[in-house]
């Protein structure tokens, strides 16, 4: 994560795209670590995990039913 910090530090992000569940869970377990109140748009990930994850506003999901 410090390399995280690293690499966009002193530069103001906009939004995180996180791709793909493992990725939405890491990012959404230390998000006050890294980039606490940017907003994050998370892609391909099942409904059901989207309904789990702690969303704050101006969030968004697309989410993908799996069958």
């Amino acid at each position: 994560m410090s390399s995280l910090r690293a690499r966009f530090a002193g530069t103001p992000l906009d939004l995180v795209v996180p791709i793909g569940a493992p990725a939405a869970r890491f990012y959404m377990a230390h998000r006050s670590e890294l980039f606490g109140s940017t907003p994050v748009h998370l892609f391909s990930i099942e409904e059901r995990i989207g309904r789990e994850l702690p969303l704050q506003r101006g969030d968004g999901v697309v989410g993908v039913r799996m069958t």
